[in-house]
């Protein structure tokens, strides 16, 4: 009898809603599944599953009266969501076309980069060309000069000096080689 009496006051408990507070449903702190398990484990499973049920209708019908009340500011959120997507949409496409760009921009600049080192390897080659070009002729020009006037002539030892540092620098050159013997058979200078 005593059995029936603890199963008793635990209808009663029910029944009279003092077992279940819904308000510790409420309360601020995190609801945890395991917790309220734990609280109504006196409860069965019958009692459990329509207890469960019937705060599930409750928080639904809760969420159903915000969404009625505050109609218009879910309604402004989507649509301002919506914005937001489409604005991000826009600047993903425009980072991406920035991106190829960029990539596109860095292929340039590598390509003149190439082309520059190239022309100025060209134009070093070209100076260098034209510096012995120019040794050359100063080199003919101090022969002639040394043919046509006599070794009493003031700038004529000057010519020499000059003639025997050029054809020493471009010994190798092929047109220098020609001019060895001519050279050679110049006085040398004192």
């Amino acid at each position: 009898m005593a059995e029936n009496a603890g199963t008793n006051d635990l209808v009663d408990a029910f029944l009279s809603n003092t077992y279940l507070n819904t308000e510790e449903l409420r309360a601020e702190d995190e609801f945890t599944p395991d917790e309220f398990l734990v609280s109504k484990r006196f409860l069965g499973l019958d009692g459990l599953i329509t207890e469960l049920s019937r705060v599930f209708e409750n928080a639904n019908k809760e969420l159903m009266n915000l969404v009625k009340d505050n109609y218009q500011d879910f309604v402004r959120l989507g649509s301002r969501m919506n914005v937001g997507n489409q604005k991000v949409d826009v600047l993903l496409s425009a980072i991406q076309r920035s991106e190829e760009q960029i990539k596109n921009s860095q292929t340039s600049v590598q390509n003149y980069e190439q082309i520059l080192r190239e022309l100025t390897d060209r134009r070093k080659s070209v100076e260098n060309e034209k510096q012995i070009a120019s040794d050359l002729l100063l080199l003919q020009r101090n022969l002639d000069f040394l043919k046509m006037f006599p070794q009493n002539h003031p700038l004529w030892f000057d010519s020499l000096n000059t003639v025997q540092a050029l054809s020493e620098a471009y010994k190798n050159h092929p047109w220098v080689k020609t001019l060895q013997s001519e050279i050679h058979s110049l006085p040398k200078s004192s």
